[in-house]
């Protein structure tokens, strides 16, 4: 499994008051999230927060060169959803990722220097306004180069996030039907796409195995809380 260092919102929020707030306490006891009125204000104070990280934390490796940081602009969103896993545990060749699909996560905006994606912002929205939910998902920028690569920067890009199995689909849509890149398992590539009757069924005898092995276990978690 590959990892890497993404900053969270609640992250976000102690970092940012260990680099700017003169009155600690204050600082820290705001857990709320601030909204902003569009998602451009949010996009640039995210922007400007994780300057401000990597100026002041130089032991912090993000993986985020601050110049090219300094030089990228908002790409197309990537709208991020999760998988339903129990759908996912009786799905088969048949099945489509839109069938399975369990509700809208935080929406992905790369932040590109050129032809590439430097970092990504992650925005929720609500009828408050636009929040933002994460920063410096490093796998993900290099996800998404990888896969722009192939199918050209100005592609249409859904994510797909699949619970347990610690897995990431990227939807790409082309002359009307989706595409599917994923490195899962090394049976896949992100530089080669696939369809879903090809990928489903790896997925949904993954999730049974998952299953097998630790349901009884959450299941006695989720009893428990």
């Amino acid at each position: 499994m590959r990892t890497s260092i993404y900053i969270k919102v609640a992250t976000l929020l102690i970092i940012t008051t260990v680099i700017g707030c003169k009155d600690q306490k204050q600082g820290m006891s705001q857990s709320a999230p601030k909204y902003y009125a569009t998602e451009n204000e949010a996009i640039d104070k995210a922007k400007s927060d994780l300057l401000s990280i990597i100026r002041t934390s130089k032991g912090l490796s993000l993986g985020v060169d601050e110049k090219a940081l300094q030089e990228a602009k908002p790409g197309a969103a990537v709208k991020q959803s999760n998988i339903d896993f129990e759908k996912l545990l009786t799905a088969d060749s048949s099945s489509s990722f839109e069938g399975i699909k369990k509700g809208e996560m935080a929406t992905i905006f790369p932040l590109v220097a050129g032809d590439r994606v430097v970092t990504v912002v992650e925005l929720n929205k609500d009828e408050k306004g636009w929040s933002i939910a994460g920063l410096a998902g490093k796998s993900i920028a290099n996800d998404l180069n990888t896969i722009k690569t192939v199918v050209g920067p100005d592609a249409e890009i859904s994510v797909y996030d699949i619970p347990n199995l610690q897995v990431k689909v990227f939807g790409v849509k082309k002359d009307g039907a989706e595409i599917f890149y994923t490195d899962y398992g090394g049976q896949f590539s992100l530089r080669q796409g696939v369809n879903a009757s090809q990928l489903m069924p790896v997925l949904a005898k993954a999730a049974q195995e998952f299953q097998r092995l630790y349901g009884d276990e959450l299941k006695k978690q989720r009893l428990v809380k």
